[in-house]
């Protein structure tokens, strides 16, 4: 994936359960099947690096040729076909701001963003 792309949806999955009480709550808004997306913000690779080294973690990124990321382990070549697809259409895939949009309305709190996130679960050493 290209550092830059702003296309990887990261949020705690300890926060699910507000999404799902919510969509209890308000079964008029979510009661037709609609798909409700968990998401603490929209992020690149360099975001997460960014996020972690200010921190005080010592991460990098490095982006290397398809044809060399395929030959890293068993599996690879499927793994990078993902994250292709997520740089062509987000983590979420098409609508994705509407899957979100609908589960931040009905949720019985805000997600948290990714800096929060690791500041609780990822102390630098």
């Amino acid at each position: 994936m290209t550092p830059d792309a702003k296309v990887i949806h990261m949020g705690d999955i300890e926060q699910l359960g507000t999404i799902v009480a919510g969509a209890f709550a308000h079964p008029d808004k979510t009661g037709a099947g609609q798909h409700l997306a968990l998401s603490g913000g929209l992020y690149s690779w360099a975001d997460v690096v960014e996020t972690l080294r200010a921190q005080g973690h010592d991460v990098a990124f490095n982006q290397v040729p398809a044809e060399v990321f395929d030959g890293f382990f068993p599996g690879a070549r499927e793994f990078r076909e993902m994250f292709n697809y997520f740089e062509a259409h987000t983590y979420f895939g098409p609508n994705a701001d509407e899957k979100i949009a609908l589960a931040r309305a009905v949720a019985t709190e805000p997600p948290l963003a990714l800096a929060t996130w690791t500041k609780q679960n990822m102390p630098a050493r």
